[in-house]
């Protein structure tokens, strides 16, 4: 279902501030995440309590990790919460460590709630942004609306890339010749209209093994556990039965046993 309140905010309508950043004739540029928590409107008042306890507690959580654990400049990352869509902008995205760093944030961001049996499924995106702000809850561009576009297109637990960047991104790892399968792995995402697209996916299957002690068979239980929370909502079963087979593939994967990830010494500066 369409979060109004998203499409109000990606809209050309959004008010004007003298304080915002970015513009229609000097955008920023960077990465975008669009999440969706699935299941939430139709959440009770103790989970919708327990859902907000948990948004609130770990979406600061997922910056502190990213200033201090991927070296994240606290001021090229910024995050937007509209009920239960969150929104995830970093301001760079134009080299392989740039992308290396988003990627692993993704990756962070999904592997915790999803252990707090909060399910989100989200497109990324690249390009610019016409307008990033903070204080008024404001983000726009057209990165945005190609992430807007795709964020409920698949039909799963998971995070995916747009078209868009999928081919950004495939050109960029081409140039620099490297791969970030540890942590973005192309895969035929499964779409609500039942096709499947070729896609780059954030690896989050391997932050739960890590997470596990990089023990495969406590890591597997844990993924079924964290998804056996109660009854599957009757028309969301494909969401999570997708997921699993998501799970199984990267599994079988040469990255997934692999004992030790490529780290990135580039400390991301202010630009």
């Amino acid at each position: 279902m369409t979060n109004p309140d998203l499409n109000a905010t990606v809209s050309d309508n959004v008010k004007l501030a003298d304080e915002v950043v970015g513009s229609p004739s000097r955008p920023l540029h960077g990465f975008v995440a669009i999440l969706d928590a699935l299941g939430a409107k139709n959440y009770g008042a103790r989970e919708a309590e327990q859902f907000l306890k948990s948004r609130d507690e770990f979406i600061p959580f997922i910056s502190k990790i990213a200033e201090e654990q991927i070296k994240i400049e606290p001021n090229d990352f910024q995050r937007f919460i509209f009920n239960d869509t969150v929104i995830l902008t970093y301001v760079r995205g134009r080299t392989f460590q740039d992308a290396w760093a988003f990627c692993h944030v993704l990756r962070v961001f999904q592997s915790i709630f999803l252990q707090k049996q909060i399910f989100f499924r989200g497109a990324f995106g690249v390009g610019d942004f016409y307008r990033l702000d903070p204080a008024s809850n404001t983000v726009m561009g057209p990165a945005v609306s190609d992430a807007a576009t795709w964020y409920e297109r698949a039909d799963w637990i998971g995070i995916h890339a747009t078209p868009y960047t999928t081919i950004f991104l495939k050109s960029l790892l081409q140039r620099e010749n490297r791969t970030l399968d540890y942590v973005l792995i192309d895969y035929d995402v499964p779409l609500k209209d039942r096709g499947r697209m070729r896609l780059k996916a954030i690896n989050w299957p391997k932050g739960v093994y890590l997470n596990h002690g990089k023990d495969r068979n406590r890591a597997k239980a844990a993924v079924l556990s964290f998804l056996a929370k109660g009854p599957l909502p009757i028309g969301s079963e494909s969401k999570y039965f997708n997921a699993i087979e998501f799970y199984d593939y990267v599994e079988g994967t040469q990255s997934f046993g692999r004992t030790a990830e490529p780290v990135e010494s580039e400390t991301h500066r202010p630009r």
